[in-house]
């Protein structure tokens, strides 16, 4: 009697652990965003904004780096994740205030190290100014961006060249939120 009473027990707690693990992908997965989220999204209504939140809120955790972007809620729920993830939330942050933003990705190579990748945000300010936003610094605590301003694509990618020390080799423009490369036709050098 007392094996099926145990038994029974095991029984149950998994069903419950399985079914709170459901609730917890679905609320994720849902197609309506939560009001916290959207409330954080509201505010977030100027590039300065979003910097300072995302340096106030998020980390960056190379760890996540090779598996699926997360979507923007999904990275303001984990508040962690690689620079793709960053640049996800906040070309999408960017997007819901009016400004035409994207993602731009690219490889590159470094001091004979083989080929790397990074991406920025890429947007229009409401001046009509050409600007990005790259992930700076970082350490456990603590993550850094910057915002600059460039006349073009072109500029952009060297300014990058100089700020990291590299070679871009090809890069390519994802639509702002865009949390797959799938497709993308990437321009090479």
């Amino acid at each position: 009697m007392r094996r099926k009473t145990m038994i029974w027990t095991l029984v149950m707690m998994t069903i419950c652990f399985i079914t709170a693990a459901g609730l917890v992908v679905s609320q994720l997965q849902r197609s309506e965003p939560s009001p916290e989220f959207v409330q954080a999204i509201t505010e977030l209504d100027t590039p300065e904004k979003l910097q300072s939140y995302m340096e106030e809120h998020f980390i960056l955790d190379r760890s996540h780096i090779g598996s699926p972007a997360y979507s923007p809620e999904e990275f303001f729920y984990e508040k962690r994740g690689d620079v793709r993830d960053f640049c996800v939330f906040s070309s999408y942050v960017l997007e819901q205030h009016g400004y035409e933003a994207k993602i731009l990705w690219f490889i590159y190579t470094s001091d004979g190290f083989g080929k790397d990748w990074d991406s920025v945000t890429l947007f229009n300010d409401k001046d009509g100014s050409l600007r990005y936003m790259k992930l700076w610094e970082y350490d456990e605590d603590t993550t850094t961006f910057r915002i600059f301003e460039v006349e073009s694509l072109e500029d952009l990618l060297a300014q990058v060249e100089k700020l990291i020390n590299c070679r871009i080799i090809e890069h390519g423009l994802l639509p702002a939120g865009s949390t797959s490369f799938t497709g993308v036709s990437f321009r090479s050098y």
